[in-house]
């Protein structure tokens, strides 16, 4: 029985350690910043920088970035990414409130007056996913 038991566990372990989640963020107008992203693993707080499950930031050194994210347990998630230009960590928005600084979200769901749902951009992770977020 301990045999059985340790053979599980030790199966657990190998197929978490290759976990990993594939995201291609296209659509990057200038190179120059920063890219915040955001992995969420709950509707309470979505695109709130500091409610993420997981957050990234990495330079915005070209128009097309590839990640490789790893330790990703099996789950329901959401990501939004925005672009930093001026590095200043906030989304930058006009007088309106609409953002000026391009951004995105997975599924590339593109909301006109509001910013989309957790549910709207939610995804199933499991081990193995390729996923492409297109910035506008």
């Amino acid at each position: 029985m301990k045999s059985i038991i340790c053979l599980c566990a030790l199966l657990f372990i190998c197929t978490s350690a290759h976990a990993q989640l594939t995201l291609r963020i296209d659509g990057i107008e200038d190179t120059s910043g920063q890219l915040y992203i955001g992995l969420y693993n709950k509707a309470d707080g979505f695109t709130q920088i500091e409610k993420t499950y997981k957050n990234w930031i990495v330079s915005a050194d070209k128009k097309s970035i590839i990640l490789t994210l790893e330790d990703i347990n099996p789950g329901k998630y959401a990501i939004s990414i925005f672009h930093d230009k001026n590095k200043n960590g906030l989304l930058d928005k006009n007088l309106l409130g609409m953002p000026v600084e391009i951004y995105g979200f997975s599924n590339n769901i593109r909301p006109r007056f509001a910013a989309p749902s957790f549910q709207e951009c939610a995804f199933h992770f499991t081990q193995q996913l390729d996923l492409t977020v297109q910035l506008r």
